[in-house]
């Protein structure tokens, strides 16, 4: 085998990146200069703005602190994002009809970590991305990831109406079954692109870590293009090989057994 297939293959299976986990404190907790940047975004910026949650001070604040507490900048960023719902018809995204999508490319956010945070489960592995390409289907699976996205926020959202300390969801992504056919070739490669930039421009400061299981070697190819497109994304992925014993420990200790699904190494009976 060649020397550097090898080192990509031993480099990828072992590999353990360490992300940031985020707290409520951390995300909510603002010295005096930063607090008064979010006095000044707020009234600049809320007379501006359509919906009810993009008014909402933790949604303000995430992209506050994505242009390091520049108001300028994030008033900005926040109507360039405003207008995007409208143009991409994101309000009524959870209204149309995905039923092919449901079948062959499965997604739930069900239940709640050990913070209390929404989980995003993404069974990656099966998705034949390259069908949904050449089928003429590649906008609308683009579009399939940000209604994903987009109901992992919702979710958020709630607890916080309900009163929780919650700012982020928690994101497993399993690669099993992850191939150089249906998932890694030439025509994957623009919408992995495209969910990378999309995701950390439309939804900043929302993600905690990104858990990547059963991650197989030539899915590193899509990693160092993923993360050269959206650098952001270098801090929040976590990623594992097939290693179980590796794992499994890790997801266990944030999440509780009898809620995580069997695939993901709790007891809960899978679904998928």
């Amino acid at each position: 085998m060649d020397k550097s297939l090898l080192f990509c293959l031993f480099f990828c299976l072992s590999l353990v990146i360490t992300a940031n986990c985020y707290s409520y404190e951390e995300d909510t907790k603002l010295t005096k200069a930063q607090a008064a940047a979010l006095e000044k975004l707020k009234k600049s910026v809320v007379p501006k703005l359509k919906r009810d949650f993009e008014k909402d001070e933790i949604y303000l604040l995430q992209f506050l602190r994505a242009k390091q507490f520049d108001p300028k900048k994030a008033e900005q960023y926040l109507l360039s994002e405003s207008q995007w719902r409208t143009d991409y018809k994101m309000d009524t995204i959870h209204n149309e009809d995905f039923s092919d999508m449901e079948r062959e490319y499965p997604f739930r956010v069900s239940g709640l970590d050990n913070k209390g945070q929404p989980i995003l489960y993404m069974d990656l592995g099966i998705w034949d991305i390259r069908k949904a390409v050449l089928g003429g289907k590649g906008k609308k699976l683009v579009r399939w990831f940000f209604k994903l996205h987009d109901e992992a926020r919702m979710k958020v959202r709630a607890e916080q109406l309900k009163g929780k300390k919650v700012t982020r969801y928690v994101y497993l992504v399993n690669m099993d079954g992850a191939n150089g056919v249906t998932n890694v070739e030439a025509n994957s490669m623009p919408i992995y692109i495209e969910w990378a930039t999309g995701f950390v421009g439309h939804y900043p400061n929302l993600s905690d870590t990104i858990y990547l299981i059963n991650t197989p070697a030539l899915f590193e190819v899509v990693l160092t293009l993923v993360k050269q497109a959206a650098p952001p994304l270098k801090e929040l992925l976590d990623v594992k090989g097939h290693n179980e014993a590796e794992w499994k420990p890790a997801l266990r200790k944030i999440i509780k057994p009898s809620i995580l699904p069997k695939r993901y190494g709790g007891d809960t009976p899978d679904e998928i």
